[in-house]
């Protein structure tokens, strides 16, 4: 909804003067002026109070404009675009399937992992996804697995007692970072996953989440990463580098028109992901429903073609290096604030 104009904010004829009343050495220097430069009619300044003018200022930091967005809003008026029906056949919807597709390459190029669905309505729906696929992973092995590993106060402890698992909260440092002491004297072999996040409350990237992961897989358990933060690190660092297996994300912060989110996760555990993921073949992009350990489809259609299609033109229109140029002013936003110039 666009913000109203400052002038918008007063009522009709609500002006006033900002300035005093001009003195004696004032009308003499105004009568040294060409008569071309002088002004008829007092300044119609708008008559604001302090705390109005700074809750406006705030609205106008609050709105982020991204990159392509007049390209995505002339795009996604398109009649063709809402008439798709969520299982068309695959051969009818080629370019739709090839936006959902690229946009999960991106995903998996800019975090490592290798593939993503664009499933989930919503961040939690993503978080509760990771844990059953988790769940469902751990169900395939020989050795039976039920307990959940995060950091205290973590939703996902919530999530796994909910999915019958047993949540075990680990207490942080003072810093904020995982206590790998606490966490290596709780895992063991009935560890399912250990889950972290990329950030930690502060807002500072989590300095132990490598070893975090070193210490998961010793025990034979998935390393899972709340993935908060993209926005700000993309470009710089990548979860593939702390050996993470499962991660989760909100599209918001890449694109701000985007309301979903995404799930994604090394090679080995793709089978496990919810149906249909989006494929290329030779003969062009298909549904591959072939996944007999899915967790099953978390919607009717493979993913929220508005939100991916958002996601693919501020992604086309930023390129690396503007994605790169993107997190660091996100990130500079975080330390000191939004900058006005």
């Amino acid at each position: 909804m666009p913000k109203p104009l400052i002038t918008e904010l007063l009522a009709a004829g609500a002006v006033t003067s900002h300035f005093p009343p001009p003195t004696a050495d004032d009308q003499t220097a105004a009568e040294q002026l060409p008569a071309s430069q002088l002004r008829a009619h007092a300044l119609a300044l708008p008559a604001l109070d302090e705390s109005t003018l700074r809750a406006h200022f705030a609205d106008l930091l609050a709105i982020e404009s991204w990159p392509g967005a007049a390209v995505y809003a002339r795009a996604a008026a398109l009649p063709g675009l809402a008439a798709l029906h969520p299982r068309q056949p695959a051969t009818t919807v080629q370019g739709a399937l090839e936006i959902l597709h690229e946009v999960a390459r991106a995903l998996a190029a800019m975090t490592g992992l290798d593939r993503f669905t664009l499933q989930p309505p919503t961040l939690a729906i993503a978080e509760r996804a990771a844990l059953l696929v988790a769940r469902a992973w751990a169900n395939s092995s020989p050795s039976p697995r039920n307990e959940l590993l995060a950091p205290a106060g973590s939703s996902a402890l919530d999530a796994a007692s909910e999915l019958g698992l047993t949540p075990r909260p680990v207490e942080r440092l003072e810093t904020g970072d995982l206590d790998l002491d606490k966490l290596d004297g709780a895992a063991g072999p009935k560890t399912v996953a250990v889950v972290a996040s990329w950030l930690t409350p502060s807002g500072a990237l989590e300095r132990n989440l490598a070893a975090a992961a070193a210490l998961a897989h010793a025990r034979g358990a998935l390393f899972c990463v709340a993935a908060a933060g993209l926005g700000k690190l993309a470009g710089h660092t990548r979860l593939r580098e702390a050996e993470v297996d499962v991660a989760w994300l909100h599209l918001g912060e890449l694109c701000p028109a985007a309301t979903g989110a995404a799930l994604g996760v090394r090679s080995a555990l793709t089978e496990f992901l919810p149906r249909p993921l989006v494929g290329k073949q030779r003969e062009g992009y298909e549904l591959d429903d072939e996944l007999p350990r899915s967790i099953g489809p978390l919607a009717l259609a493979p993913a929220r073609l508005a939100d991916a299609l958002a996601l693919y033109v501020a992604l086309r229109t930023l390129g690396e290096a503007g994605l790169k140029e993107r997190s660091e002013r996100l990130a500079g936003e975080a330390e000191y604030g939004p900058q006005l110039w």
